[in-house]
């Protein structure tokens, strides 16, 4: 039962292009890394300007032991093998974090490269490249829910794709403000527990909505790619071959 179960799983995953919400085995790291975070982040905010700031949460688990925890997660790793590939490659890691005074944040996609050099991205591949939320604390529609558009991994009918790879594209060419308006109704938006995660194909369009009230609120974004996906680095990728993560 467990194993149709998954399979389930998959079908849903690659049909939609997003997970069910799954819980980490390790509930305890999440809590300690939050906290950990929320210290250093009031301390950099004293020295640094915000947009230095935001530098410094990216790629943490390059010096986090908790951060590295989460990666290894029994739960995150079972079901990244069940739903995406048996190998897989971790390329970056992003905090993001929501507070009093934070906006929107505008449809976008993670999947910034196809394989290698090469400069447009295919929509009709959804082996090879995927992304994971995790939430470092509760994420709550008034505290900037998650909002994902369903079947946007691959091609819509109707609906203009920008295709070049990420290092092509300017800032404001890899965000949409709104999307066209005959998909608006078809958009999903998430929440999550403390400690839950889920997955999606990195194609897939989605945004985080603004702050409203309630707790501040981290995540933590993963960016993954099969083994045997070609990596380039650019300023988009940063890091060098031998700081990437196999999972």
């Amino acid at each position: 039962m467990f194993t149709e179960q998954l399979d389930q799983d998959k079908k849903i995953f690659d049909e939609r292009g997003y997970s069910k919400t799954y819980n980490l085995a390790n509930q305890d790291v999440v809590e300690q890394l939050s906290a950990k975070l929320e210290r250093e982040q009031m301390r950099w905010r004293k020295l640094l300007p915000e947009k230095l700031l935001r530098r410094f949460l990216l790629n943490r688990h390059l010096n986090l032991p908790e951060m590295q925890a989460i990666i290894r997660d029994e739960n995150l790793t079972f079901i990244l093998k069940k739903l995406c590939a048996p190998k897989l490659i971790l390329w970056r890691t992003n905090v993001f974090k929501k507070e009093p005074g934070s906006s929107d944040v505008s449809w976008h996609h993670d999947k910034h490269f196809q394989d290698g050099d090469e400069k447009l991205i295919d929509l009709d591949e959804i082996s090879n490249h995927f992304s994971v939320f995790v939430a470092l604390n509760d994420v709550t529609l008034s505290n900037g829910a998650l909002q994902v558009l369903p079947k946007s991994h691959k091609p819509i009918k109707g609906f203009e794709r920008n295709l070049k790879v990420m290092s092509e594209k300017s800032g404001s060419e890899h965000f949409l403000r709104e999307l066209p308006s005959q998909f608006q109704a078809s958009a999903k938006t998430l929440c999550f527990k403390q400690g839950q995660f889920f997955v999606f194909h990195s194609a897939m369009y989605h945004k985080s909505k603004a702050y409203i009230s309630g707790n501040s609120r981290m995540s933590l974004t993963m960016r993954l790619m099969r083994a045997d996906v070609g990596f380039p680095v650019n300023r988009y990728t940063k890091l060098k071959s031998h700081q990437l993560v196999y999972i």
